[in-house]
């Protein structure tokens, strides 16, 4: 198990959770423009093509979202605030609004809003003639 990073002082790290399909890479430029305007630590949750396609059913968004979480986790506890900023892109917003919920999904309870402040989505598609059954489930 690796060592804790150390706290960050006066900062609050900025969590960057990536749209349906879009490949880690394609954020490097979005993450290092953040990092310089906002003077705060940019990470971004890695999700792959293929892990993004197993989001049709609900344990794919549960893989990912227990990946968030952790990410979360491990910067909220480095934050000089004990909070992050969430800025969740196109799909990923969607599964922002999942992890903020305190209410269970797959026996899990995220409850994401108790380690985050902010929360900013960039194209999220809140509505949607042809939902998938999960996009359903979080509207609901």
């Amino acid at each position: 198990m690796p060592a804790p990073l150390p706290p960050l002082l006066d900062q609050q790290p900025i969590v960057l959770l990536g749209g349906f399909l879009i490949a880690p890479a394609s954020y490097a430029p979005l993450q290092e423009r953040l990092a310089r305007l906002s003077g705060q630590p940019v990470i971004l949750v890695p999700v792959s093509k293929p892990e993004w396609l197993l989001t049709v059913a609900a344990g794919g968004w549960a893989r990912l979202l227990d990946r968030l979480a952790q990410q979360v986790q491990d910067q909220a506890a480095r934050s000089a605030t004990g909070a992050v900023t969430l800025i969740g892109h196109s799909s990923g917003g969607i599964m922002l609004r999942l992890f903020l919920d305190d209410q269970p999904f797959l026996g899990r309870r995220y409850n994401g809003r108790a380690r985050a402040n902010t929360l900013v989505m960039l194209g999220s598609p809140h509505t949607a003639r042809r939902a998938s059954r999960m996009r359903r489930f979080v509207d609901q």
